[in-house]
């Protein structure tokens, strides 16, 4: 609903006849002596803007303009008076709190898309990789580095670091994109415009003994969600070793993204089924429910009920209905996760592979080939996105930024 703007004539609650009279009797210096700066003024203009979320009061200035006859006299312009500073007041209020969440929510969107893009360019750059997941994956990654994690980019060993995992590891374009942004070293911009050239530090899959901030070595479908299921089982062990009171040590969690892939495979069956069974509070995995695989969609080979198997497994089940865009949907998820303390927790995010790509989107043609140039520019359009090839806005290394810094101070 748009913002209204706020109308300056009714300001002022109409006069009762006897304070009229007590006006026109007053000289007209004397008159201006009780109307404030603020009544002469007006409260400041309002621009209308569309609000993404959250509405903001109609009839801002209602206060002012049906309340009760006044008294006569200078009695009465005062209680106008006030009034209308009250009305301004809240008039002011309402303006910076729509502006704050339109200002955040244009935040969010950049930081998604800086994540989109860069996936989009490096691939489109090698001419070969998997666009389509970093692009369906990017709110997950944005929330969880940008926000969730701590980490410090100037130690990637931090012991009571959070870990996270990439158990589908041919979409590490995501990975890279939010290495560079955070600001680790080991990723540069030349470095993901060197993505799957040989003797770069962005392979097409991530390697842990290569690039600094990958915690673990993926590729294998399968193989990430079970590595994060024994980095959570540690934690609990260290934990328990080492940990006093008023003295935790180590207190960190572990975050794996997943796809189709993995749950298919049966190494995460076993590994998945064992995290349950030690209650692994500390792991939360979020399953990137996008129904796409190389073939095809997935109903040509895979129509379990996953939330049903994990929950059978022991784990806590929840569900994004939207993740694409809706981001805050994906914060409730994770402080919910974490409200869960001796279970693990499996968040299924519905995405759409490929997102915003007007031709290619939700279909296995965002999975593993280039969009192509024509398509890149396409999807630019259809996203709003300005800049050019590997252009990042400052704006977003900020936030992307401010947020490791504070991980860093907790170190």
């Amino acid at each position: 609903m748009p913002i209204q703007k706020n109308n300056r004539t009714q300001g002022v609650s109409l006069l009762s006849a006897g304070a009229t009279a007590s006006l026109a009797a007053m000289s007209l210096s004397s008159a201006r002596s009780f109307v404030s700066p603020v009544l002469r003024q007006g409260p400041p203009a309002v621009v209308e803007q569309p609000l993404v979320q959250g509405t903001v009061p109609e009839a801002q200035v209602a206060a002012a303009s049906s309340g009760a006859p006044l008294a006569v006299g200078a009695a009465g312009i005062a209680v106008a008076v006030g009034a209308a500073r009250r009305s301004a007041r809240r008039s002011q209020k309402s303006a910076v709190t729509a502006h704050a969440t339109m200002t955040k929510t244009e935040i969010d969107t950049d930081c998604v898309n800086a994540i989109r893009f860069l996936a989009v360019d490096a691939v489109n750059k090698s001419n070969s990789g998997h666009p389509g997941a970093p692009m369906g994956q990017a709110p997950i990654g944005y929330v969880l580095f940008a926000e969730e994690m701590n980490f410090n980019p100037a130690d990637p060993e931090w012991i009571n670091r959070d870990r996270f995992v990439l158990s589908s590891g041919h979409g590490c374009m995501l990975q890279y994109s939010v290495l560079h942004l955070t600001g680790y070293s080991s990723v540069s911009m030349d470095d993901i415009k060197q993505f799957r050239q040989w003797g770069s530090k962005t392979p097409g899959h991530p390697e842990n003994f290569e690039t600094a901030g990958i915690e673990v070595t993926t590729g294998p479908l399968g193989m990430g969600i079970s590595n994060a299921v024994g980095l959570a089982a540690a934690e609990v062990h260290l934990a328990a070793v080492y940990n006093k009171p008023g003295m935790n040590l180590i207190d960190h969690y572990t975050y794996c993204i997943m796809g189709d892939g993995c749950m298919q495979e049966g190494i995460s069956h076993e590994s998945c089924s064992y995290a349950g069974h030690l209650g692994l509070g500390k792991l939360i995995a979020f399953y990137d429910d996008n129904g796409i695989t190389i073939d095809g969609h997935t109903d040509l080979s895979f129509t379990e009920d996953v939330g049903k198997r994990y929950e059978a497994y022991g784990w806590q089940v929840l569900t994004v209905a939207d993740g694409n865009t809706d981001v805050d949907a994906i914060r409730k998820a994770i402080k919910e996760a974490k409200a869960c303390k001796n279970k693990p927790t499996l968040i299924k995010v519905k995405t759409i592979i490929g997102y915003g790509s007007p031709n290619k989107a939700d279909s296995h043609d965002a999975h593993g080939a280039p969009l192509g140039k024509d398509e890149a520019q396409l999807t630019r359009n259809q996203l709003g996105w300005k800049y050019g090839e590997f252009e990042v806005p400052q704006s977003v290394y900020d936030v992307f930024r401010a947020h490791a810094a504070e991980g860093a101070k907790k170190q």
